[in-house]
């Protein structure tokens, strides 16, 4: 909850000196808003050791295979970065190149979740 608060107060720092930059000096507003994502991003990169803990946990009760988190944990992942660098690029004002990042992180997705869709599918085959 801590990292929450100090997420947002350092992200909505970082927008209001960046809004005062943008008439000046768009491109040190731009940098400031990215160098602020990786500062937050990087102070929750801790928070994936809890992540790990719970697929092993999952592994150990359920007997989930890592093979099925996998793709999961992927897709979280692409879809993350795929938010992020989508929304720099809303805020450098090239929504065109933002709907190419989306489209990329959509159709990436897909692909990484391909193994768990076909399991699935075969799975709901043996069922009927």
């Amino acid at each position: 909850m801590t990292l929450v608060l100090k997420a947002a107060a350092a992200a909505i720092s970082a927008a209001l000196i960046a809004l005062l930059l943008k008439r000046s000096n768009p491109e040190l507003a731009l940098l400031l808003s990215v160098m602020t994502l990786i500062v937050v991003s990087a102070a929750s990169l801790r928070f994936l050791d809890d992540v790990r803990e719970l697929l092993n946990l999952a592994q150990e009760l359920y007997g989930v295979s890592y093979r099925f988190c996998q793709p999961i944990v992927k897709c979280l992942a692409i879809a993350i970065v795929t938010r992020f660098s989508s929304d720099l690029c809303r805020d450098a004002s090239q929504a065109a190149l933002a709907s190419g990042v989306d489209f990329v992180g959509g159709i990436c997705a897909l692909t990484v979740a391909l193994p768990l869709i076909v399991s699935v599918l075969k799975n709901l085959r043996s069922m009927l």
